[in-house]
């Protein structure tokens, strides 16, 4: 897929739609492009799914090569971090790279695989995030079943094994880190995706859940819950946790949607129980939308920290009209306070309008004027992508901030372009 820039996660967290940790969380994922990471956060905090994007190869049968470049200007138009990634296809083998000493070569003939450099927990179907290591990982499959070898720089290594019988997989893993043995289990199906991590030395289990109902065509009810399960200790290298779940002993979320008609009703919860505390902290939140043949409009209601009297409760107004097929108009309220006695200010106001004056290309603008308390001014939001080309695509978000005196200023500009031959 390609991730989204910072800039979309920023607004995310101007809009309300995440919390600061959250948001946190989500950058993180962006800088060390932890693609499988993001989707469950995206999926399990806003409830979106993450639709990963197959890239179109152009008619050369015996080359192509893909190039992206990412970039981020601060205020002072200054650039605050860039990215360069650079792919090369030569059948059967693919090249990878990055400016900061990241490469990875890749073999890969029929359902058998060779990876050398750069490798991540998303190659080794952990389901638990992992550090990134450099080594080999050899995957060599036996009809529907495989066999896979890990051997790292640091002279750690690993032996998995994956059973499949459809929709079932099993993966059973060994692996060496740090002179520590550590096994690992994963079941998978179309409705659950269980991992459970053990320590082999302090004998410390880490588990991670995910259930879901099976999907379903014009489904009226829809329901998908993560879960962790684990232990101060048993948070040794190499795993890499997100920080709101290392924090806590038992962390969980889940998402419910009902569909009545024109009507979709949305539930979500998240429970966790810090390591350092005996409390239980607890935050929901209730949305409902109705949808029109040319629109939509959606209210909802979330409380951040039950356990405190629902502090810092949140409302929020989404309404969308297409009066034509290129067009939208769209507005949005949100209003957010630490009590409820405290929402008696006025709201963020959002107006803003997309076209799409051809296929493939889209213009975006968004005009937002703060709420009372904030200290944001009024801002214009700008997003622009352009893919009318198989050769090439380019991606730009911008925000202005409006002073008084209509003095504007850059606020924070996010680029990307990507070229493929």
């Amino acid at each position: 897929m390609a991730l989204p820039q910072a800039e979309e996660v920023f607004w995310w967290w101007d809009d309300g739609l995440i919390s600061y940790e959250e948001a946190e969380e989500f950058l993180l994922l962006l800088d060390s492009q932890d693609e499988e990471g993001f989707c469950s956060l995206l999926e399990s905090t806003l409830n979106q799914k993450c639709e990963l994007e197959k890239q179109k190869k152009t008619k050369r049968k015996n080359q192509y090569a893909y190039i992206n470049w990412k970039a981020e200007i601060d205020s002072l138009a200054q650039i605050q971090k860039q990215r360069l990634q650079i792919k090369s296809f030569f059948n059967p083998f693919v090249f990878e790279a990055r400016p900061d000493s990241i490469f990875t070569l890749t073999y890969e003939r029929k359902k058998n695989k060779a990876i050398l450099g750069h490798l991540t927990y998303s190659l080794l179907n952990t389901g638990i995030p992992l550090e990134p290591m450099n080594g080999y990982f050899g995957h060599l499959a036996i009809q529907n079943h495989s066999l896979s070898f890990l051997f790292t720089s640091n002279v750690d290594f690993g032996f998995q094994t994956h059973f499949t019988k459809k929709p079932h997989q099993l993966h059973l893993h060994i692996y060496s880190f740090q002179k520590n043995f550590f096994f690992l289990s994963r079941y998978q199906n179309k409705s659950m995706d269980i991992s459970l991590w053990v320590d082999l030395l302090k004998k410390l289990p880490l588990a991670r859940i995910r259930l879901k109902t099976p999907p379903q065509k014009d489904e009226l009810w829809h329901w998908q819950g993560e879960l962790y399960i684990h232990t101060k200790d048993s948070l040794s290298s190499p795993l890499v946790l997100p920080k709101s779940v290392a924090r806590s002993t038992i962390w969980s979320i889940q998402n419910q949607k009902f569909r009545f008609s024109f009507l979709e009703l949305l539930f979500s919860e998240k429970i966790n129980i810090p390591i350092d505390s005996n409390s239980t902290l607890a935050s929901t939140g209730v949305s409902l939308k109705a949808f029109h043949s040319k629109g939509f409009f959606e209210s909802s209601w979330a409380c951040r920290e039950m356990q405190q009297k629902c502090y810092k409760p949140q409302f929020r107004l989404h309404a969308s009209i297409k009066p034509k097929k290129e067009i939208e108009l769209f507005s949005k309220i949100k209003l957010q306070g630490n009590s409820f006695s405290q929402l008696n200010h006025r709201p963020q106001l959002l107006f803003g309008f997309s076209i799409l004056p051809e296929k493939n290309i889209s213009f975006k603008n968004e005009l937002i004027y703060p709420e009372k308390t904030s200290k944001k001014p009024f801002s214009w939001r700008q997003s622009t992508q352009i893919k009318t080309s198989p050769f090439w695509s380019f991606l730009c978000h911008f925000e202005i901030q409006i002073q008084k005196k209509l003095n504007m200023h850059l606020y924070r500009t996010g680029l990307s372009f990507t070229l493929n031959y």
